[in-house]
């Protein structure tokens, strides 16, 4: 199956997302200005998805439609969709890729949607876990006094949590917001976040007033996301804490990229019952710099 944009009807039912993560009607005249060529109107669409990254998208259908390249897809116009799958609450869409040829999938669920983006994306540019650096640091070095240290040394005396709400009381008062409670599957497919803290300065209101319920992995910048629940899964399997500094670039939409440099610590609790729970907890450090040459 190939693509074009043939008539006006078509061109008015779809959306594009520009690398900036704004979003233009298919067939706004000014967006072949924004382009800066003088093909048809009718082309433009299908020039913007196949050589510049952008990605279009169409909800007035009887199912919504996802058509993008992902391996020239810009971050920020990923991440602007993302936020329009979040909104859409979606039970299935369907979304057409550029490789080779064209590919057709449809994908059951706004997570699995959004999961499933990621890793074609993902796949696409290795590069891109550079920008998100961390660096494991011994449980010694937590300095005496220090948040970290009060957490991880009531941890020691007892990694129980009885009561969910206290607990998250006590780490939002602590971190001033800076705290994710998650509650990981058997087989740690799934990372379910059960409480968090409204002091991630990286997200916006919107998604920490949805984030309960979700998934780990599902936050604006993919990337970010599946490298966060990777950590959180180790210390999940192997039952021993992460403590460590992070060196972050993020991806927000129609904000450029943030970094956020930060010392974290991961800790697996149990509750009455059996079920497993991990803490992970951060203290803003701008004196760390893992973009040093030989750190």
């Amino acid at each position: 199956m190939d693509w074009a944009y043939c008539d006006i009807k078509m061109r008015d039912m779809w959306g594009i997302i520009d690398a900036d993560g704004a979003f233009w009607d298919a067939a706004d005249a000014r967006l072949e200005h924004r382009l800066g060529t003088d093909l048809p109107r009718t082309e433009l669409c299908d020039y913007a998805v196949r050589n510049l990254g952008y990605i279009a998208v169409q909800s007035n259908g009887p199912m919504p439609r996802i058509r993008l390249r992902p391996a020239i897809v810009e971050p920020s116009a990923l991440i602007a969709l993302f936020y329009w799958i979040s909104d859409g609450q979606f039970p299935c869409a369907a979304i057409s890729w550029l490789d080779k040829s064209w590919s057709d999938e449809i994908i059951p669920g706004s997570a699995n949607l959004r999961r499933r983006l990621g890793q074609l994306c993902d796949r696409s540019r290795p590069a891109a876990r550079q920008r998100l650096l961390s660096r494991a640091l011994p449980p010694s070095d937590l300095r005496s006094g220090t948040p970290l240290h009060i957490v991880h040394g009531n941890w020691s005396i007892c990694r129980e949590i009885t009561d969910l709400d206290a607990a998250a009381d006590r780490f939002d008062q602590l971190f001033r917001g800076r705290y994710t409670i998650t509650a990981p599957s058997s087989d740690g497919g799934e990372l379910i976040i059960r409480k968090v803290g409204s002091g991630y300065k990286s997200y916006d209101e919107r998604y920490l007033r949805c984030a309960v319920g979700t998934q780990l992995e599902d936050v604006p910048d993919v990337q970010y996301g599946q490298w966060v629940a990777e950590a959180h899964r180790d210390v999940h399997f192997s039952s021993v804490p992460w403590y460590g500094d992070v060196d972050a670039i993020i991806d927000r939409p129609r904000q450029g990229a943030h970094r956020v440099r930060y010392r974290r610590l991961i800790l697996p609790f149990s509750r009455p019952g059996g079920e497993r729970l991990l803490v992970t907890a951060s203290s803003i450090s701008d004196a760390i710099d893992l973009r040093v040459e030989g750190s």
